[in-house]
């Protein structure tokens, strides 16, 4: 069994390499290698990207330092210098963990502490790391290297996540506590291969301890070699077993990364596992590109179905809206009362000008009803929903597509133009680089060709169930209101109208209401001060657009130039 490696000499791979056993590297092997084949298994079943797994052996000299001030045991050193790592925190490991890179300092520290305790016994040994990292209170694989075991637990509790655990008789199947620590008194490293221990300090360091500094004062530096700790004898089994088991849960997919996305752990899609097996899984020849094509329809199919549906939702919001403003409401009562009892001309013309305003606003809502009625009935005559026909869903989908498609190709040209701009030199010092923008742009022009084969399957199936239909415009309502909406003359002008409006109601307020036309004066000059600001934001909008144009005019030179050069 290796030594510890505390002594603060210059380290140097070969001597870590030097000081393992023979099993202590076959141990380090099994666990690298059956974490690749997880990681090439999400990458098959398409949720982790190709190019973000990188396969060890990595060079991480520039750790050593830090390794030394963590008093890393050879074993996980050398462990970390083969893992294979995925180089993202946009997706989920397994039960919702995430993956660790070793190769990151923040997270080498972190896993001295991944479940952020500030007792030392609950913190990892020297010869113990996580496998993946904390997410949203879910599970963390935990190895330890001397007894070659895995543990999985979460941080709400001690209890064991491994379902191969879960299925025995017998046995614990929880961490102890650091109470039970306490009350037991002689749990020691040294019970599970820990390093020669100083006799003389052997009774105080058993000796139960509230809290325990942390040695060198390094903020995670982990538990140390002695004393007792909660992973001592954690409900584990051999890291093989468990790792292998995780492999077949893929497989399987009894385990399914997807729904742990955004910290959730919900059900996976409807439909999603059976299209798996319909194109092949987990086979060498499952079809990847018709099981994309298949999981990006049926994911688009929700989102129709919502939006088929958004008229009636309109409606029905508009229709609360009128119910909450109308004259017969509590608050409109309330008012009238207010405006029969008031004591001064004061309290009188405040409640009317409330009162103003909730008729102002029932108007405005039974205008918004009518308009969303006219809308539904036009898209929907006699109730009948656009979803509620697949002749209709297949029409509602090709337009889906063909709105996707139209704004990634706007993408690519955008970013194309912003790359060529940035290799001339035309870029401010904020844009991103020519590098980051070429990645981009690949990875879009991909995500098009798979849109475009996409939208190919979908009029397959259209030209089979509704031969002859006319397709729906590309621009739908919703994009028609954002060009209406997103203007300077609309912003400005319903602020405008709305002073017009109080100005109007001021005519009628008494002179003697000195409070009231304080308050509609403060309204008139916060909706001036809204147009003054909306101004503002519009100026260097259109300010943004005119650089924007005057780098693609700069462009253009350089190209004519160019071209006569070359001519």
């Amino acid at each position: 069994m290796a030594r510890e490696t505390t002594e603060k000499t210059a380290l140097t791979m070969k001597a870590i390499t030097a000081s393992l056993s023979p099993r202590d590297i076959a141990n380090a092997r099994e666990v690298s290698d059956l974490l690749l084949k997880i990681y090439q298994t999400l990458i098959h079943m398409q949720y982790l990207p190709a190019d973000l797994l990188t396969p060890g052996p990595h060079d991480l000299t520039h750790l050593f330092p830090l390794f030394q001030e963590l008093q890393l045991a050879p074993q996980i050193i050398y462990l970390y210098s083969i893992l294979p790592y995925v180089s993202s925190h946009c997706h989920d490991f397994y039960q919702g963990g995430y993956f660790a890179d070793f190769r990151v300092k923040r997270e080498v520290e972190d896993g001295r502490n991944t479940m952020y305790c500030d007792d030392r016994r609950e913190q990892m040994r020297p010869w113990m790391t996580p496998l993946s990292l904390l997410c949203n209170h879910m599970c963390v694989l935990f190895y330890d290297a001397r007894r070659h075991r895995i543990g999985i637990f979460d941080q709400c509790d001690g209890w064991t996540r491994d379902r191969g655990l879960k299925g025995e008789e017998g046995g614990r199947t929880e961490l102890r506590t650091v109470d039970e620590l306490e009350a037991g008194g002689d749990s020691d490293g040294s019970d599970s291969g820990a390093a020669n221990n100083d006799s003389d300090s052997e009774e105080n360091e058993r000796r139960p301890q509230k809290k325990q500094k942390r040695d060198g004062g390094h903020p995670r530096l982990g538990c140390g070699s002695k004393g007792p700790n909660i992973y001592d004898d954690m409900p584990s089994r051999p890291a093989g077993d468990v790792l292998r088991d995780i492999l077949r849960e893929y497989e399987t997919l009894e385990e399914v990364p997807w729904v742990y996305e955004h910290g959730g752990g919900g059900d996976w899609p409807e439909g999603v596992k059976s299209l798996f097996f319909k194109h092949g899984w987990p086979r060498a020849d499952f079809a990847v590109e018709a099981f994309n094509i298949d999981r990006m329809r049926l994911a688009a199919l929700e989102d129709i179905q919502y939006r088929a549906e958004e008229p009636f939702r309109v409606v029905e919001r508009e229709m609360s809206w009128v119910d909450r403003e109308s004259p017969n409401s509590p608050e409109v009562l309330l008012l009238k009362r207010q405006i029969a009892t008031a004591e001064t001309p004061d309290e009188e013309w405040l409640a009317r000008y409330q009162l103003w305003q909730k008729e102002q606003q029932f108007q405005s809502a039974r205008k918004a009803l009518k308009k969303a009625e006219a809308e539904r009935d036009r898209l929907c005559p006699d109730g009948k929903k656009p979803g509620d026909d697949p002749k209709d869903t297949i029409m509602l989908e090709i337009r889906k597509w063909r709105q996707d498609i139209a704004r990634k190709e706007e993408s690519i040209a955008n970013d194309t133009e912003q790359a060529e701009m940035l290799a001339a030199g035309l870029m401010g010092s904020h844009a991103p680089t020519l590098k980051s923008m070429t990645k981009r742009i690949e990875e879009s022009k991909t995500q098009l060709e798979l849109l475009q084969k996409v939208l190919k399957a979908c009029e397959k199936d259209a030209e089979r169930l509704c031969p002859g239909m006319e397709e729906l415009p590309v621009e739908d309502e919703d994009s028609k209101r954002i060009s209406l909406f997103h203007n300077r003359a609309f912003a400005v002008n319903c602020h405008q109208e709305s002073i017009e409006d109080i100005e109007g109601f001021m005519a009628r307020v008494p002179k003697v209401c000195t409070k009231t036309m304080e308050l509609l004066d403060g309204e008139i000059e916060r909706l001036k001060e809204s147009i003054k600001h909306s101004h503002q934001w519009w100026d260097r909008h259109d300010e943004a657009i005119k650089e924007a144009e005057q780098r693609k005019e700069a462009l253009a030179a350089i190209k004519k130039e160019a071209a006569k050069v070359e001519g």
